[in-house]
């Protein structure tokens, strides 16, 4: 799976409940970048890493500074609970108690008050460890991992910064403490490890506040590797063993990158990392998320490259460095947290072009095109969540996973409906798109832009009027059919109908996940007729959630005897739609070949 479940939310909330404790002796405002020192020291134990932090910035006239640290980020929950031992450092300065600062909910960050004198400046430490199941799954992915021989972790989950204003600029410096054989790769930069213990200082560097939190920062046992691309670094940074090279998989990634920093002529990186770590999966777990400047991913055993799965990872993250960051905002108005009513363009479109970069490349042929876009149809027709409208899925994104699917599945089909339609009237969908983003002095800004969404529409609207308008109101607003034509792929491929099942787990996912008891089992299901029932404890379970190709394998305990159970998760019920094959000689159809082009 991809990091898929957007990030952004989380980080609105933050921005969101920051600005309720925003006040004069607090918040430092202008256009000045405010500088920050950010020092990180590791301190390694047999039992895991420590990382202790230590945070300068300027009084500027402040007799008080509030400091924010989140409480959730990308299906993380209880980020405070690894925050120990803040404490004041500079002289005159004292932590201080915030009424209600620590209490609230998981989607709201905790808050703390340092008093201190106007003058000079302001620093305070605070240490962060590992807490929490140590099994490295997706969730557990987003809190930070400090083992004994490796760290990595987000912003998120280790920065306690003051509050600032949604767009301040500072200038960091980033220095860290690290011991011998540690390398140290971040969203800021990347030096590989050297024989003995040192210290790494980066000169300053004038960011976006808001991207201090949305970053990644890997320190210990990593292999660096790095290739420059039309003059800037591209930095990869691995540990464990895998059935692929290093090289073979910086080369790769450095062929995706390219590529799409050619398709949208933006060569502005000076500096670019792509982490990989193990997780604790023997098979079929990949997944990962674009973090500024970065893309962290972490994948079981058997993942390989160059494979679908790593394709879509490193090309669809990539891209989001473009979609929808670099096009517009996602949420109606700064408070309203409504983006997920959108990410059928941020995520799918992502994978239109992606998809076809793919290809372009000569990463995939166009038999594989058809069979990755016959599954994303297949998946979504099958989907026990295909009727819900756009409402349930601003509501149910990141607790359900059928429904959390539908924008990946809606906007692709989209894209290709309105991308067949344009190429009719001699434009594409890709042009329109590479049109669209915004130019660099506007990025940053993307918050206070035109919706992205509706930057789109009226791009559209002079080729096709308003039908796009109506297509998303009837298709992703109130979950109606798509509509498949033979004409949707142009010359390279022909549509046949087909046949599909419908997916169905055969009991309550969510529920279950609760206490690990099956909760909800479906009468005369599939899941029933194997021999799951009502209260089986669950010692360990495999399930592809949406996948009706691949069995549910499950060990239960019940009266004490422990049982194996697979079935197939399917219902009895069925749905009519489409499938695409390749037309004859489609591979070195020069109409095709121009078709599937990004132009």
């Amino acid at each position: 799976m991809s990091g898929g479940r957007t990030k952004a939310a989380a980080a609105l909330a933050l921005v969101a409940s920051m600005a309720t404790v925003a006040h004069a002796d607090s918040v430092p405002l202008g256009s000045t970048p405010v500088p920050v020192t950010i020092t990180v020291q590791a301190q390694v134990a047999t039992t895991g890493t420590r990382l202790h932090f230590r945070v300068q910035v300027p009084a500027a006239g402040r007799r008080a500074t509030t400091l924010v640290f989140a409480r959730s980020w990308g299906g993380a929950t209880g980020l405070e609970q690894g925050v120990r031992n803040l404490s004041a450092a500079s002289p005159g300065a004292r932590l201080v108690d915030l009424p209600g600062g620590r209490g609230g909910d998981d989607d709201n960050p905790v808050f703390y008050r340092i008093e201190h004198p106007p003058t000079g400046d302001l620093a305070y430490t605070y240490e962060i460890v590992e807490f929490g199941e140590p099994r490295l799954d997706d969730r557990r992915f987003f809190q930070p991992i400090l083992r004994p021989d490796y760290a990595q972790a987000f912003g998120y989950g280790v920065l306690l910064l003051p509050v600032w204003a949604a767009n301040q600029k500072v200038l960091v410096r980033w220095h860290f403490d690290l011991p011998a054989g540690w390398a140290v790769a971040t969203s800021f930069g990347a030096e590989p490890a050297q024989a003995q213990a040192r210290q790494v200082r980066w000169p300053p560097q004038r960011v976006d506040q808001s991207m201090l939190r949305h970053s990644v920062i890997a320190l210990g046992d990593f292999r660096l590797r790095s290739v420059r691309i039309e003059g800037q670094s591209l930095w990869v940074a691995l540990r464990g063993s895998h059935p692929f090279s290093d090289g073979e998989f910086l080369g790769r990634t450095a062929a995706l990158v390219r590529a799409q920093r050619e398709f949208f002529g933006d060569h502005d990186f000076a500096h670019y990392l792509v982490t990989l770590i193990p997780n604790d999966f023997e098979r079929g777990r990949a997944s990962g998320t674009q973090v500024y400047n970065a893309f962290a991913m972490n994948v079981s055993r058997d993942f390989t490259v160059p494979s679908a799965p790593f394709e879509i990872l490193v090309a669809h993250e990539g891209l989001h460095t473009w979609i929808p960051i670099r096009f517009g905002g996602m949420d109606s108005s700064p408070d309203a947290r409504d983006q997920a009513l959108r990410y059928w363009f941020s995520q799918r479109f992502t994978n239109f072009l992606m998809h076809r970069m793919l290809v372009q490349t000569g990463q995939w042929s166009v038999e594989d095109y058809a069979r990755n876009l016959n599954g994303v149809i297949r998946k979504y027709e099958s989907s026990e969540a295909r009727e819900r409208d756009n409402a349930v899925v601003r509501e149910l994104f990141f607790t359900d996973r059928a429904v959390g699917d539908l924008p990946y599945q809606r906007g692709e089909l989209l894209a290709l409906h309105w991308d067949a339609q344009l190429r009719s009237r001699g434009t594409s969908l890709a042009a329109l798109l590479k049109a669209l983003v915004l130019p660099t002095r506007d990025r940053g800004a993307h918050g206070e832009a035109a919706l992205a969404t509706d930057r789109l529409l009226v791009a559209l609207r002079p080729a096709l009027g308003d039908a796009p308008r109506g297509d998303v109101e009837q298709i992703v607003e109130r979950g109606a059919p798509i509509p498949y034509r033979d004409a949707l792929l142009g010359p390279c491929f022909t549509m046949q109908p087909a046949v599909y099942a419908r997916y169905e787990l055969g009991f309550d996912f969510e529920a279950t996940l609760k206490d690990r008891r099956v909760t909800g089992v479906v009468p005369n299901g599939a899941a029933a007729g194997a021999g799951l029932r009502e209260g089986d404890a669950i010692r360990r379970a495999f399930i592809d959630h949406g996948d009706i190709d691949r069995d549910v394998t499950m060990q239960i305990e019940r009266d004490g005897q422990v049982v194996d159970l697979a079935w197939r998760p399917v219902s009895r019920e069925h749905v009519q739609a489409a499938r695409f094959a390749p037309r004859p000689q489609a591979e070195t159809d020069p109409a095709c070949r121009a078709w599937m082009a990004l132009q």
